[in-house]
């Protein structure tokens, strides 16, 4: 099937991000050949053709109005992949997965890590995988990121959180934004992604929701808890907010989280022994 330059594009950024709105699509793309409305037109175009799927996300009730255009979520169809020279079963299978109603909250998730990983490629990035292949596993350990990613020469897992996650709880079979920190302590202290993934060192990022200042404060405030009691450096977790995010992909700014920062391989003396070796074996493995 041919495809325009434009069309190809568009096509990849969708496939790279693994599902994009317009507004995403419009931040990535104008300016690399697109106008404002052409990347609306082209969507048309290619959902006509059977290159996209589309799905619907739920109008934002923080808003009085939200544009129609502004909720519609597309996705590589299996003709999209094929044209790109990809196999189609994945893509199917994708958005048979994502287009269950009951699943709102999985595509929400979703849109916000394609929009972090677009602020991302406008800040520098070098390396990013999501999905198959960044799962921490090793000498019996398990804990699954959102992404994995390398930018400005340095390595990052990265956490979005919708604001669903309790923060700390008392039922120890829980998961918890504070039980998180704590497996990524473990993680950094038994050197396990360093040896997986060959890397000096990392920190992890959480992204939270747009107007969401309450959210920020509870995550730092377990941040210094965590930086007290597992003895990680003060840069180890870093939170940052999808108003940033946006006024990355709307300005081209880099985002601010990845200013004056270092990943830098500790010595194994330096790191104490933590204080949670006898946590319950769920808690480690990431259950």
């Amino acid at each position: 099937m041919t495809l325009s330059q434009n069309h190809e594009r568009l096509l990849r950024t969708v496939h790279e991000l693994k599902l994009a709105d317009n507004e995403l699509l419009r931040a990535l793309l104008i300016r690399e050949g697109f106008g404002f409305h052409a990347v609306r037109w082209a969507t048309e175009v290619l959902l006509k053709r059977g290159l996209l799927h589309r799905l619907w996300k739920h109008r934002n009730p923080k808003f009085r109005m939200d544009r129609g255009s502004a909720r519609q979520v597309f996705l590589l169809s299996g003709h999209g992949t094929e044209a790109l020279g990809l196999e189609a079963k994945p893509a199917e299978k994708w958005f048979a997965y994502l287009k269950d109603p009951r699943r709102e909250y999985i595509l929400e998730h979703e849109l916000m890590i394609a929009r972090f990983h677009a602020a991302c490629l406008k800040s520098g990035l070098e390396e990013w995988k999501q999905g198959e292949g960044t799962r921490i596993d090793g000498r019996g350990f398990r804990l699954t990121p959102d992404a994995f990613f390398k930018l400005q020469g340095r390595y990052y897992f990265l956490e979005a959180d919708t604001g669903n996650e309790r923060i700390d709880s008392d039922d120890t079979k829980r998961r918890t934004i504070v039980g998180k920190l704590r497996r990524y302590a473990v993680a950094r202290r038994d050197e396990i992604p360093q040896e997986q993934f060959d890397i000096p060192g990392f920190s992890v990022v959480f992204v939270v929701p747009q107007d969401s200042p309450g959210r920020e404060r509870s995550l730092s405030s377990a941040f210094l808890g965590a930086q007290k009691h597992y003895k990680v450096r003060p840069d180890f977790f870093r939170c940052l907010s999808e108003t940033q995010v946006m006024h990355t992909l709307a300005t081209g700014d880099p985002l601010p989280v990845f200013e004056k920062s270092a990943t830098l391989k500790e010595p194994s003396a330096a790191r104490p022994p933590l204080p949670f070796l006898d946590a319950p074996t769920h808690e480690r493995d990431g259950v």
